[in-house]
């Protein structure tokens, strides 16, 4: 019979604070460039969004009413697998960019949802309200879905089993569909009440 993992040994599931305290004091500098990168998205999407209405003399509106996977769309997002350049062959590619590729691609295959016939924003968690609150902005057919994902993966997990090389999720495929309605719903809070303000509230 397989062992079961303890999750205090790597500090998952209900030890993640603990993992996240360690990394703070630990490597102080991983956290300032996590907070950094944060800030830096936001302005970020404050400019995406101003030059967007300036050159398309457009309503905001119209502009949030596009899907969030449209490059227009202010909220739109972007994984490091997406932003990989395919078309250039492997000889016109500097050692670098084959180096980042390998790199980008290996962090890929070790995520394994997608071999398990997920995206990435199927696995995100629902405990927080703001998680809630943004699945009532998603379409229902994406939501309805990702839930029947799920439903399969949990059982493909369960029987240690992997779908077929050829319906692997292709990383031009795993898009971020709704991470985008989760930083609206915090950026709309945040503007309204203040950061986390009161949100010792349950949605």
């Amino acid at each position: 019979m397989l062992r079961k993992t303890q999750t205090k040994h790597v500090l998952q599931g209900a030890h993640v604070g603990a993992r996240q305290c360690l990394s703070t004091f630990l490597a102080p500098q991983t956290f300032k460039d996590t907070l950094a990168i944060a800030n830096a998205s936001k302005i970020e999407r404050g400019l995406r969004i101003q030059t967007g209405i300036k050159a398309n003399k457009i309503d905001i509106r119209t502009l949030l009413a596009l899907p969030v996977t449209d490059s227009a769309h202010p909220y739109a997002m972007e994984y490091p697998w997406e932003k990989l350049v395919w078309s250039r062959g492997s000889n016109a590619a500097s050692t670098y960019q084959k180096w980042y590729i390998a790199k980008t691609m290996a962090i890929y295959s070790t995520l394994f949802r997608h071999k398990i016939g997920c995206n990435e924003d199927d696995y995100i968690s629902l405990r927080g309200w703001f998680m809630r609150a943004a699945r009532t902005r998603a379409p229902p057919t994406l939501i309805v879905h990702s839930d029947r994902r799920v439903n399969r993966a949990r059982v493909m997990r369960f029987q240690w089993n992997f779908l077929p090389r050829e319906k692997w999720v292709r990383p031009s495929d795993n898009v971020a569909w709704y991470r985008p309605y989760i930083v609206m719903v915090l950026d709309e809070w945040e503007e309204k009440w203040g950061f986390f303000g009161g949100a010792d509230v349950e949605y």
